[in-house]
C-alpha cells in the first residue's frame, strides 16, 4: 500500500516513475469538475467516480482485488480507511470474480486506520485488504476517484 498527498514532493517522484499513476494524475488535471459515471482513462485503467455518506462504524466490508490495483483519490470530504493483511481476515465470505473483488467478514488481527482527506490518495495492491467509509468525526459526504488499474498495466 502507498499513501500520500497529491501535491507533495514524494508524490511527484512517484508520478514520474510509475506511468500508470502519471496517467491517472494527468486525467484528473483534465477533469477538474465533478461528474458522475465511470470512464476509461486509457487502456487498462478505468475510473469510478464514487460518492457516499461516511458512517461510524463503517458499513463497508473488507475487500481486496486479485487482478487490479485500486488508486483512490479523495476529491471532497474525509474518511478513515482501514487496512489489513489477507491472513488476518480469514477466507473470503463472498467472491465476485467477474468484478475482481473478494469480501471478508472483518479483521481478526491487528490492522491500521489511515485518515484520508481531500487531496489524499491511497494505492491498494492485491495483498492490501481494505475497508472504506468510516466517518472521522461526523458523517460526511465523500467524493472520490477510484482508479482500477489492471495487472497488465501496473508493475513495480
Amino acid at each position: 500500500m502507498i499513501t500520500g498527498k497529491l501535491n507533495d514532493i514524494t508524490t511527484g517522484s512517484l508520478v514520474s516513475s510509475l506511468p500508470w499513476i502519471r496517467a491517472c494524475v494527468e486525467w484528473m488535471g483534465d477533469h477538474s469538475a465533478w461528474s458522475e459515471g465511470n470512464e476509461e482513462v486509457c487502456e487498462g485503467i478505468l475510473v469510478k467516480k464514487v460518492e457516499y455518506q461516511t458512517k461510524t462504524p463503517s458499513p463497508c466490508r473488507f475487500e481486496n482485488h486479485d487482478r487490479e490495483v485500486d488508486f483512490q483519490v479523495i476529491v471532497e470530504g474525509s474518511e478513515w480507511i482501514e487496512i489489513a493483511r489477507p491472513e488476518s481476515v480469514g477466507d473470503p465470505i463472498e467472491q465476485d470474480t467477474g468484478g475482481d473483488v473478494s469480501f471478508y467478514s472483518g479483521a481478526v488481527g491487528p490492522g491500521a486506520r489511515i485518515p484520508m482527506q481531500e487531496g489524499c490518495f491511497a494505492v491498494f495492491f492485491p495483498e492490501d485488504v481494505h475497508r472504506c467509509g468510516a466517518a472521522i468525526e461526523e458523517p460526511a459526504r465523500i467524493r472520490k476517484y477510484v482508479f482500477k488499474i489492471s495487472r497488465a498495466v501496473y508493475s513495480l
